[in-house]
């Protein structure tokens, strides 16, 4: 292995300035991450950076492979205009559907 290696990446510690709950999406910086475990304004936790995720979404369907965006409210939206680029449809979601599978990178 190489002597400047750090680690893999698909996870980064983050000091929270929001609470949330496993499973959460929110963002840093420019980077949209899934809370691994709970956690509470000024808690230090593991954030995943990688994976596919099912994320809450607004009303509408969604075609498999289409870029995804995060609101301020962490749902799943279409629309990129004041929203951070959270990856692209896994798989397609109806728009009745509450959630959409997200790969995020």
């Amino acid at each position: 292995m190489a002597k400047n290696f750090v680690q893999s990446g698909m996870t980064m510690n983050v000091l929270l300035a929001v609470a949330v709950t496993s499973g959460d999406a929110i963002v840093v910086g420019n980077k949209v991450v899934v809370a691994a475990v709970d956690g509470k304004v000024g808690d230090e936790i593991t954030m995943h950076t990688v994976g596919v995720w099912s994320l809450p979404k607004v009303v509408g369907a969604i075609e498999q492979g289409a870029p995804l965006y995060l609101t301020s409210n962490g749902e799943i939206t279409l629309t990129n205009t004041d929203n951070t680029l959270a990856g692209y449809a896994f798989d397609a979601a109806g728009a009745s559907d509450a959630t959409v599978n997200v790969k995020i990178d």
